[in-house]
């Protein structure tokens, strides 16, 4: 049993030899050889003594050194059984957790791994069981007040107290995990940005670089790194820049400017550059960073900024406007032409210019449409300046749009047209009035010639009575071709009126038949005209249809209503006879007449019912655009 080494010493037992018996008197040998025992065992207890102190004092710097080594160590130390449970940790350990070490003691180890994160100690003690090897891995443990933080851990299997353990050194790399999103982050964040991106070691060696770099220059990563960053760099590179460049990274400070720049396929760039020094927490150089961007498009897009600029300021005037007909900005031309100045243009619409009784709004809602339906709209209209003046301008406007189609923008342009309009209009109007006066006396001659043509046949009906009928058929439809160049020689236009139409011809019919024919055109009646290519076909067919009213009417009045339909542009004419109408033709000669009118009816603007009416016929022709057109003598 070791000696404590705090005790008092022992007395050493005296050899029986030298311990005389009672009542005996020790020799003076006897005596001195008792001292001398008992000098040798002192002197055998002072070495034990400090032995055992020695001991002690070893003993005590040993626990020292592990408390330093184990219980202060920087990193948790844990033995776990089997079983999973803790059945020693640290003080590191017992801190990184949270929670007095007491504490830890018996708790299974899984109540600190997060869930998501369990399945990989399970594997870990596993792998370890299995091959007995120590093993890693990283997962998070949870503190006491649920702050989760990564570890290493590194696992080796060993037996205490006859069953095997699991010894675990935990270190706590959360720094490092942060570090390596940030890592990760800046490296995406760096292959996102669009503008090139090189890095370099301290004397321009290229050590890496981005997507965006690679996509400017042309070549591949493999071929850039470890290159001096001078191979950019060619015969057109300006000395005196690539100079400045160059005294900035032996100054170590930074450096911006533009360069001409080559890229792999031997095509130059534009090369806005710009280059950051990066020391390290010591202030030494450790690498450059390098950021460039293709400049080349923009100095070209400035260059056409400069073209457009002055071709803005050209001698028609220029409005820009947004997508809502604001006014954005105006040219010298158009505060020369308008006499609105640019900040008084600035936020208007073009209904500044817009002149009062000029346009309907139906006119430039029609040019809107026309706009956005094409994209450009050109053509004539009147415009007011500053001071109220009403003037002719050739207008012209472009809609201009965004990649998907939206538009941004409306560019128009507007000349004054004065004079040119003017002289335009005279020179129209002199060939419109020479033009209307050779018309009339054409349509006058054919007239005449109609005319005489019908007296012609008035005189063969007269000497020839059995053919009287046919002829005055022919007769009649030759009449109704004469009523119509009769109108058109009269009016300014060749188009003819449908008001006057339908009275001509049954005024021509009536005459002819020798029956009444009454027409009735409402008050206030607001006319249409026949385009020119109908007038001829409506003739004959209102002429067959008037004529046909009259031969079965049995000379009772035929009555001709003119009305307005549904619209304004468009006529309903019902035609009403006394008798009974069938569906079928009961004549050879009701059926030619029928058949001529389905030929010379319009295909379009024009529909033709039949109905009976307690005692009598109507016959309603329906007539409507493109048949029929506004009269323009009346809106203007």
């Amino acid at each position: 049993m070791p000696l404590d080494p705090d005790s008092p010493p022992a007395a050493a037992a005296p050899s029986t030899k030298a311990i005389p018996r009672q009542g005996d008197e020790p020799s003076q040998p006897t005596l001195q050889a008792m001292i001398h025992t008992l000098r040798v065992h002192q002197n055998d207890l002072k070495i034990q003594n400090e032995e055992l102190r020695r001991t002690k004092l070893e003993l005590a710097a040993s626990q020292t050194t592990y408390f330093d080594f184990y219980d202060l160590a920087p990193v948790g130390y844990c033995t776990v059984s089997a079983g999973g449970l803790i059945l020693q940790a640290n003080l590191t350990t017992a801190a990184m957790l949270g929670l007095p070490r007491s504490e830890l003691l018996r708790q299974p180890i899984t109540r600190f791994i997060c869930a998501p994160d369990q399945d990989r100690y399970y594997l870990l003690t596993q792998q370890m069981a299995l091959g007995g090897a120590p093993q890693e891995a990283e997962l998070r443990l949870r503190k006491r007040d649920g702050t989760a933080f990564w570890v290493l851990i590194r696992a080796v299997a060993a037996q205490g107290d006859g069953e095997a353990v699991w010894r675990l050194v935990l270190s706590d790399i959360s720094l490092r995990k942060q570090a390596d999103a940030t890592l990760r982050v800046s490296h995406h964040a760096l292959k996102a940005v669009s503008q090139g991106v090189m890095i370099t070691t301290p004397d321009q060696r290229v050590v890496s670089v981005n997507d965006a770099f690679v996509a400017i220059t042309g070549y591949r990563e493999a071929e850039i790194l470890g290159l001096n960053c001078r191979f950019l760099q060619g015969p057109l590179t300006d000395p005196q820049a690539v100079d400045a460049m160059r005294q900035a990274l032996t100054k170590q400070v930074e450096f911006s400017g533009e360069l001409l720049n080559y890229r792999k396929d031997g095509s130059t760039f534009c090369n806005e550059l710009s280059i950051s020094p990066v020391r390290d927490e010591y202030g030494q150089l450790t690498h450059f960073i390098g950021v460039s961007r293709d400049s080349s498009q923009r100095n070209r897009a400035e260059e056409a900024m400069r073209i457009a600029a002055i071709a803005f300021e050209c001698q028609d005037a220029l409005v820009v406007m947004d997508a809502c007909r604001r006014v954005l900005r105006v040219n010298q031309a158009f505060t020369r032409i308008t006499g609105y100045s640019q900040q008084e243009a600035q936020g208007q619409t073009p209904e500044l210019l817009r002149p009062e009784g000029s346009h309907s709004t139906a006119f430039y809602d029609a040019v809107w449409r026309d706009i956005h339906s094409t994209g450009t709209w050109h053509g004539e209209m009147w415009q007011r300046r500053k001071n109220g003046a009403v003037y002719p301008a050739r207008v012209s406007t472009t809609v201009v749009t965004d990649a998907r189609g939206r538009v941004t923008h409306y560019v128009a342009s507007l000349t004054d047209s004065t004079d040119s309009a003017l002289q335009e209009r005279q020179r129209e109007q002199a060939e419109a009035a020479q033009r209307a006066a050779l018309v009339r006396e054409v349509h006058h001659h054919v007239k005449n010639s109609l005319q005489g043509i019908s007296g012609l046949l008035h005189q063969s009906a007269r000497q020839h009575p059995a053919l009287a009928e046919p002829l005055q058929q022919a007769i009649s439809q030759v009449q109704g071709i004469a009523v119509i160049h009769g109108l058109q020689g009269r009016a300014d236009s060749a188009q003819v009126r449908v008001c006057e139409l339908t009275g001509a011809i049954a005024d021509a019919v009536a005459g002819l038949w020798q029956t009444p024919v009454l027409v009735e055109i409402p008050p206030g009646w607001q006319p249409c005209l026949v385009v020119e290519k109908e007038a001829v076909p409506l003739a004959l067919v209102l002429n067959e249809l008037i004529v046909n009213a009259v031969k079965h009417g049995g000379q009772t009045p035929v009555r001709i209503d003119v009305r307005k339909g549904e619209r304004p542009d468009q006529v309903q004419i019902s035609i009403s006879n006394a008798g009974q109408f069938t569906q079928a033709a009961t004549s050879t000669e009701q059926a030619h007449g029928l058949k001529l009118v389905a030929a010379l009816l319009p295909r379009q603007g024009a529909r033709l019912l039949r109905e009976q009416q307690d005692g009598r016929v109507i016959t309603c022709l329906h007539l409507e655009p493109p048949t029929l057109g506004p009269d323009l003598r009346i809106l203007t």
